[in-house]
């Protein structure tokens, strides 16, 4: 495996980040499928963030990119990458196109970098008897596919659609709520419902980060403004802490609301890919932390009984 890194090297404050592609072999024929690998080395508090490819990216063709994935190196440093894979459907020398990733500093302020390219070159399929006249084969037999997976599919992207349409729903001002059905839910029940329901729709194992964050995030801000008063769902994320600050909120909940909606909001608008696992934790921290948020109902004092001599009197 080689590992090509250019001029993607970043001096910024006596830190470096190396960037380059790395190939595991280089006998590929045409459309063989093979793993291009991208990575960074870099010091710890650095976020890369990787773009996401066209399905054709110049002359390649982008099957999948696989997750990114971080490791710890012998000398501190981390190492951040993703496996793309890719074909190439045309026998010669192949370089990638132009890449630009986006880096993190430690100090939250964002650089852009271009990744050196590689080379890929592709051997012919064709032997030199090729060219000569074959019989034409028979035609092949072709089975009808199952109606099911397009049936689960539409049933998916029906409850998708309605699960957006009730989070608009609640987005409406109290104006144009003038009129409407009460709700005879509690802002914790109507919570926990729209988490369960967004567990039912398992948008990370089809790679959906960007709608499950939004839909979970859009929860949290939801119960923040039924249970607190907060108008959360038109403030921004830092207009939104600096009013929980100000709330009835318990203080010790502060940084962890403030950071859930924060990993949201890096998901809604970065091309940053999360894993699986770490899409379901930011669900899981959600309802942990609105469980605690629930006010808890409070014990009346029962006046103390007065003595039989005062009640004789």
């Amino acid at each position: 495996s080689t590992l090509v890194v250019g001029p993607a090297i970043i001096h910024a404050q006596a830190v470096q980040v190396g960037i380059g592609f790395s190939l595991p072999y280089q006998d590929l024929t045409v459309g063989d499928p093979f793993p291009l690998t991208i990575s960074a080395i870099h010091p710890e508090g650095h976020n890369i963030i990787f773009p996401r490819l066209p399905a054709e990216w110049g002359s390649f063709e982008v099957i999948s990119q696989e997750p990114v994935a971080t490791s710890v190196n012998e000398d501190g440093t981390l190492t951040t990458s993703q496996v793309i894979e890719v074909a190439l459907f045309a026998p010669g020398e192949h370089t990638t196109p132009p890449l630009n990733v986006t880096i993190q500093k430690a100090d939250s302020s964002v650089i852009e970098q271009t990744v050196w390219p590689i080379s890929v070159s592709i051997l012919s399929v064709l032997r030199t008897d090729d060219a000569e006249l074959r019989d034409i084969k028979p035609p092949a037999e072709l089975t009808v596919p199952s109606l099911w997976p397009w049936a689960i599919g539409g049933a998916s992207a029906i409850g998708l659609l309605a699960l957006a349409a009730f989070l608009i729903w609640q987005r409406r001002t109290a104006a144009d709520l003038a009129g409407a059905s009460f709700d005879p839910r509690s802002p914790f029940e109507i919570a926990m419902d729209q988490l369960d329901a967004i567990e039912e729709l398992d948008l990370p194992y089809s790679k959906r980060f960007k709608q499950h964050y939004t839909l979970v995030g859009d929860t949290l801000r939801g119960y923040l403004q039924r249970e607190f008063s907060l108008p959360a769902l038109d403030l921004t994320t830092s207009e939104t802490t600096t009013q929980i600050r100000n709330s009835s909120v318990p203080p010790e909940e502060y940084n962890i609301v403030g950071r859930i909606l924060r990993d949201c909001d890096l998901i809604k608008f970065t091309e940053f890919q999360p894993d699986e696992d770490t899409a379901w934790d930011v669900a899981h921290d959600t309802r942990s932390a609105v469980r605690r948020l629930q006010p808890q109902p409070t014990t009346p004092v029962e006046p103390d009984e007065k003595p039989l001599s005062e009640v004789a009197s």
